[in-house]
Formats: C-alpha cells, sequence, structure tokens
C-alpha cells in the first residue's frame, strides 16, 4: 500500500498547487517535506506492506478523543462557558436592532476595497495619457484656425511647434515608462 503514496512528489505538488494560485507557504514547509520524503523513503526499505493513510487515521482518531475528553472537563468547560456569556447576553439585543433595521430599511452595509493601489496608478496613468492627447488634439485644432487668419500665422506656426514638441515629449515618455505619464 506504501508503494502508492509518495509523500515526496505529494508534497512538491502541493507546493506547486499553491503557487500557481499565489498561496505563500511557510519556509518550514520545506523542512518538513524533506523530513517526511526521509521518513517515507526509509519506511519504504524498512516495512513496503505499511499502510500510512490506516496508521494516521488511528492516531487521529485517539487525538481527537483525547482533545475532546480534555475540552469536557468540567473546568476547561465551565471556563469557555465563562468566556461566551458575555457575547452571548448581547446577541438578542444585536439580532433585534439588526431585524429593526432590516424593517425600517435603514441597514448599511459597508464594503472597504483593500489593495487597489495598482488599479488607481492604471488609472492615473492613463487618464494622464488621455489628458496629454486632448491637450495636443486641442493645440492642433487651435493653430488650424488660427491659420485660416492672416495676421495670426505666426501663432498659428507656434502652437503647431508646441504641439509637436509636446507630442514628441509624450511619446517619449510612454515609451520610457510604460504604465506611468
Amino acid at each position: 500500500m506504501l508503494a502508492k503514496i509518495k509523500a515526496g512528489e505529494a508534497l512538491a505538488d502541493l507546493q506547486r498547487i499553491s503557487f500557481q494560485h499565489g498561496i505563500g507557504l511557510p519556509p518550514v514547509f520545506a523542512l518538513v517535506g524533506k523530513t517526511l520524503a526521509q521518513a517515507d523513503s526509509i519506511a519504504r526499505v524498512l516495512y513496503p506492506e505499511l499502510d500510512p493513510i490506516a496508521l494516521l487515521e488511528e492516531d487521529a482518531v485517539e487525538l481527537m478523543l483525547a482533545e475532546t475528553e480534555r475540552q469536557l472537563e468540567p473546568q476547561q468547560l465551565l471556563s469557555w462557558l465563562y468566556t461566551q456569556i458575555e457575547p452571548l447576553s448581547h446577541m438578542p439585543r444585536r439580532v433585534g436592532n439588526l431585524v429593526n433595521k432590516l424593517d425600517t430599511g435603514t441597514l448599511k452595509v459597508g464594503i472597504a476595497p483593500t489593495d487597489l493601489s495598482d488599479f488607481e496608478h492604471a488609472i492615473r496613468s492613463t487618464a494622464n495619457r488621455i489628458g496629454g492627447a486632448v491637450i495636443v488634439a486641442a493645440l492642433l485644432i487651435a493653430s488650424a484656425l488660427l491659420a485660416r487668419v492672416h495676421d495670426l500665422r505666426w501663432a498659428a506656426f507656434a502652437g503647431f511647434c508646441f504641439a509637436f514638441v509636446l507630442k514628441i515629449y509624450l511619446l517619449w515618455k510612454i515609451i520610457r515608462t510604460p504604465g506611468e505619464l
């Protein structure tokens, strides 16, 4: 039965899956994995017919029964009940307040967004780029309108030049710092 279960491979799979889903494992996990893999290889040599699942089940049941007995000792039980008396005494009033707010339509649920700094940075960058493009377009349109007036062609030329310089600066900034501006 032990030949079918490979602790080292199972732990490597667990670590790979956790990294794929962005779950960080504590550094101690590597030491536990190494220890289990060594114990696995030693057990395979010494006793290949060992069924580790059955062994763990026996120990787990014994451990759970011992912990349950400890928790149900009168002193432990009374200690736990004493810590629960105050929260439980406030429960009916809190439930009543909640039902009252639901009934009157005054219940408010607040949502606090967290870790939006990357999203905020992307929105600001996009807004800055769009703003820069609108300014360049407005300068070009204003310069084109000024070019139609004979007396202000020099102002139109200056507007075209400024729009060109601003456009080059914005392009340089976008290329140099992608995602910012």
